[in-house]
């Protein structure tokens, strides 16, 4: 719709009429669309696209959903990460729902994966789900967070368990 807006900057004041668009500046942290063979762990990605050098990221958190039919968290891994060294705190209670904090001692330092979350696939062969971000924060609330959801897809049947091959004869 279309709004008279009013800039003050010290003593100067501009104004305008008119459609106006308002972007938010933060931190984005992006879910992937992914998928795994139905049975299988799978390793979901949370990336970073911009740089994060001078940005002075020192702890986040967040909670993510998905459908408990279609995939369950079963913890996340910091390995090779930009989290790897920082302390990292996981609670996968409730089916469907990890919910992460992390902190640490030295800033993130570029752009990147930031954690990768590890689930089960239990869900059918196309079963879909949203993987929703909630409750993401950067340093308790600065810079803001900008958190972009995903969707995992099972695929597929995968091979659960022990395959033994007989040779010879019987």
């Amino acid at each position: 719709g279309k709004r008279d807006v009013s800039a003050v900057t010290g003593s100067e004041r501009a104004s305008k009429a008119g459609a106006f668009s308002v972007t938010a500046n933060g931190l984005e942290a992006w879910l992937p669309s992914a998928a795994g063979a139905v049975g299988s762990q799978v390793s979901i990605p949370i990336t970073i696209p911009a740089n994060t050098t001078g940005v002075a990221i020192i702890a986040y958190s967040f909670r993510v959903t998905a459908n408990p039919a279609v995939l369950q968290f079963e913890g996340v891994d910091s390995a090779g990460t930009l989290s790897s060294g920082w302390s990292v705190q996981k609670r996968h209670d409730t089916p469907g729902e990890i919910s992460v904090v992390a902190f640490g001692t030295s800033y993130l330092g570029s752009n990147g994966v930031l954690i990768k979350l590890l689930g089960r696939v239990t869900g059918s062969n196309g079963a879909s789900t949203p993987l929703e971000f909630h409750d993401f924060a950067w340093n308790e609330g600065s810079p803001n967070a900008l958190p972009q959801n995903g969707a995992f897809t099972s695929s597929g049947l995968g091979i659960v368990g022990r395959v033994l091959y007989m040779t010879g004869t019987l």
